[in-house]
């Protein structure tokens, strides 16, 4: 859509308009880690006629010290969380076709690739997400002969 659709669409409709203008404000005090602004940005919610919004900013204010600390504090769990993520989509991979023994290997051997290379090196690991659509079963794709040495299995 245009932008000047979309202006024309907030023209017209004010409660759209006063809902897209707060969103707008949040995502600069989220991105911008303006947290002193957010007792104002709730104000500023609370006295507009904006329901969902209303039920928005309750969350906000039944954790308040942790949304505050968040958009103010340069610490962020965002490796934490990322690791975990990885580690529960291996466990799907995994699902009904090895144990925990290899499990385990897979989690600790940490990425297959270097970040720095290349795209057409970095298709290799797709071996990794998909072995069973080639036909192959989980061992013959993942472990090459360099990934099974890595993790000190016999090849």
């Amino acid at each position: 859509m245009s932008r000047k659709k979309v202006r024309q669409i907030r023209e017209r409709c004010p409660h759209l308009d006063a809902l897209a203008g707060h969103i707008t404000e949040f995502a600069k005090i989220l991105t911008g880690r303006r947290g002193a602004q957010l007792d104002a940005w709730i104000a500023a919610v609370d006295t507009d006629d904006q329901p969902d919004l209303h039920s928005f900013t309750t969350g906000l204010k039944n954790d308040y010290d942790a949304v505050l600390n968040g958009l103010t504090l340069p610490y962020s769990s965002g490796k934490v969380e990322g690791n975990v993520n990885r580690i529960k989509m291996i466990k799907r991979q995994m699902y009904g076709r090895a144990g925990f023994d290899l499990l385990r290997k897979r989690v600790t051997a940490g990425p297959l690739t270097n970040p720095g290379r290349h795209h057409h090196e970095m298709r290799a690991r797709s071996n990794v997400l998909a072995p069973r659509a080639r036909g192959k079963n989980i061992h013959q794709s993942w472990f090459s002969t360099a990934n099974a040495a890595r993790l000190g299995l016999p090849r």
